[in-house]
């Protein structure tokens, strides 16, 4: 499976498409295992189909320079506490900024804040990503997820582990 198969396949024709802009919305940029990832998915991108930008929900983190090294364009948005419901409207401005047609998410945080504001939006495609979770004991996760997935056109679950 190609790591650019969620982008690929959701767009019928790419021959009279213009660059798709695309928002990749991630809590933070530390090093573990969805942040990597995502360095990977738009350093390989084709730059000529795809322009990304990305964004940090509560602060960036080691993986900026990366970022910065592939003049990958990134914003940070400094959620201040838990509920901080400005992250909506700030990612709100950010999506229509951008002109926004798909909107890719990574793990609960991004998923939660992320989906609802592309969706307010009127983002075309909206991407979630959710790696490694354990969902046993967080039932509001779950029911957020749920409902959310009603405005989602891909899910898109890893776990770390080998099958």
């Amino acid at each position: 499976r190609s790591t650019l198969f969620p982008y690929t396949t959701l767009f019928r024709s790419e021959k009279n498409m213009r660059e798709t802009n695309i928002l990749q919305i991630i809590a933070a940029l530390d090093i573990g295992g969805a942040e990597r990832q995502l360095v990977e998915l738009v350093k390989r991108l084709d730059k000529n189909k795809y322009n990304v930008t990305v964004c940090c929900i509560t602060r960036g983190g080691p993986l900026e320079e990366d970022l910065r090294k592939l003049g990958i364009e990134y914003h940070i948005l400094y959620k201040r506490f838990k509920f901080d419901f400005t992250v909506i409207f700030r990612l709100i401005r950010l999506i229509r900024q951008k002109k926004t047609d798909l909107v890719h998410t990574w793990n609960f945080t991004a998923n939660a804040w992320g989906r609802v504001s592309a969706w307010i939006a009127g983002v075309p495609v909206i991407i979630a990503e959710e790696h490694g979770t354990f969902y046993s004991s967080l039932r509001h996760q779950i029911f957020v997820d749920k409902l959310l997935s009603k405005c989602t056109d891909k899910i898109i679950t890893e776990s770390g582990r080998e099958s």
